[in-house]
């Protein structure tokens, strides 16, 4: 159990737009990995301006913003928005609003949220973005991606279901043709009623670019590099939060011991008195 807690607890502050940043120590990405030749994009090194959490390589001339946003010791996910020069195209990894949900029930709150599979969770974020960047967007296709959801990143939390899906629309920018894709991976922590998402990037585009743009992003996503330090910083957040949820749950498995054993008492002493009762009621007072 507490290894699945720290497991869940580590999930949470490595939510992101790749499982946020991995912790293992990776070789360089090869100048142009996942690239195709004659795609001619060269590449510079982003760092994290807000944690130094991690790097990515993004490209050159690009306008980017973002690193990894904080709202809480836990709650912690990286965001990155890359324009192209001209404006016609940008690439969106992750967000820096929440990226873990309570699932409805008792005591989640106003804020939860029913679970949303990769595919649908894509559709929905694209749908809430794409109104902003664009106009008349509209649905165009959609596929699960069962590849995604069994590979490495559906290692961070045992005990938990993975999906994952992509989806394509079509919209106007600049009175231009556009295209808008998004992949997303999603996951369910039943044990905590819980869950969140470990993958989310998108871009949008002038339609015969969506394909360069999705190479792009596999690029981007083989690249990024979490700095050790970070990792063990927020691995002493884990750790605390571990260790103060077990002693939370020890406490409370204590006072539902107490709570049933007074339960059993109350009931037994009703029984007593019910039956004690029942006798005078009969005239059996023997």
């Amino acid at each position: 159990m507490r290894h699945r807690l720290a497991c869940f607890c580590a999930a949470l502050a490595l939510g992101g737009f790749a499982a946020s940043v991995s912790s293992q120590i990776l070789p360089p990405t090869p100048a142009n990995a996942g690239m195709n030749p004659g795609d001619n994009v060269t590449w510079t090194r982003f760092t994290d301006p807000n944690e130094n959490a991690f790097t990515i390589d993004v490209p050159a001339g690009w306008k980017v913003e973002g690193g990894m946003t904080r709202r809480s010791a836990l709650d912690v996910s990286a965001f990155l928005r890359a324009l192209s020069p001209d404006g016609s195209a940008m690439i969106l990894m992750g967000d820096p609003g929440p990226a873990a949900f309570r699932l409805p029930g008792y005591l989640a709150g106003p804020a939860a949220r029913a679970y949303a599979p990769g595919q649908q969770f894509a559709q929905q974020y694209a749908q809430t973005t794409l109104p902003s960047l664009c106009t008349n967007p509209t649905f165009v296709s959609g596929a699960n991606r069962p590849d995604i959801a069994s590979g490495p990143f559906a290692q961070a939390v045992p005990d938990s279901r993975y999906d994952a899906g992509e989806v394509n629309f079509s919209c106007t920018h600049n009175g231009q043709p556009t295209g808008a894709y998004w992949v997303a991976g999603t996951y369910t922590y039943p044990l905590a009623a819980t869950w969140g998402y470990n993958l989310l990037d998108g871009c949008i585009a002038p339609t015969n670019q969506i394909d360069l743009m999705k190479r792009i992003i596999f690029h981007m996503l083989l690249s990024m590099r979490s700095n050790p330090s970070w990792v063990q910083m927020q691995q002493a957040f884990v750790n605390a939060a571990t260790r103060n949820l077990n002693i939370m749950t020890a406490a409370q498995q204590r006072a539902f011991a107490v709570n049933l054993a007074n339960a059993q008492a109350t009931q037994a002493a009703m029984a007593q008195q019910y039956n004690a009762f029942s006798r005078v009621q009969t005239g059996d007072v023997h």
